[in-house]
């Protein structure tokens, strides 16, 4: 091969390249946009400067970061009776799927110490993510109007469940199952 033609040949390569990378960034970001325009990105995530979401001890959280993910998300108040086996239901789903979903569990507008409290008696594992919504953003944002209220989020971030009042543990499980067998 002479010289011309090795210089045409990384030339051309060259482009080959830069397409590729562009063209990757430019799906990532239209995933990424698709991703926070979802049901799980419109309730978990809120344009702006306020944090919608605290963990108990009052630091700021970023639930952008569990989009994506199999999600459960749970709202839950101190005054809901059914909330207690819920929280230990939920839990065990968190232990056994483990690296497979995530589970958050939001308060519905409490003071942190009455959540602390309540999660004390309620002896929930650690396996869920217990999160703070002083504006009782996530509930509203879903329409809720019974409680409990849990939602199934699939990784792009559809609802693929969503449980007005108590949860059918069978059918919580066989949905979860057939979402992650997919």
């Amino acid at each position: 091969m002479n010289k011309q033609s090795l210089i045409w040949l990384f030339g051309l390569l060259f482009v080959a390249v830069v397409l590729a990378v562009a063209t990757w960034f430019s799906l990532n970001e239209t995933a990424s946009r698709s991703l926070k325009e979802s049901a799980a990105g419109v309730a978990l995530t809120e344009p702006g400067e306020t944090a919608l979401y605290t963990d108990l001890s009052g630091n700021s959280l970023d639930l952008s970061n569990y989009l994506g993910k199999i999600l459960i998300v749970h709202s839950w108040a101190s005054w809901c009776p059914q909330c207690v086996t819920e929280l230990q239901f939920l839990d065990q789903l968190g232990l056994e799927y483990q690296d497979r979903l995530q589970v958050l569990a939001i308060n519905r507008a409490e003071p942190a110490a009455t959540a602390e409290r309540y999660l004390a008696a309620v002896a929930a594992g650690d396996r869920i993510k217990f999160l703070l919504d002083p504006a009782d953003h996530f509930y509203t944002s879903n329409n809720g109007y019974a409680m409990p209220e849990t939602i199934v989020y699939e990784e792009s971030g559809a609802i693929v469940l969503h449980v007005h009042g108590e949860i059918d543990k069978v059918e919580l499980k066989t949905r979860l199952e057939e979402l992650l067998s997919e």
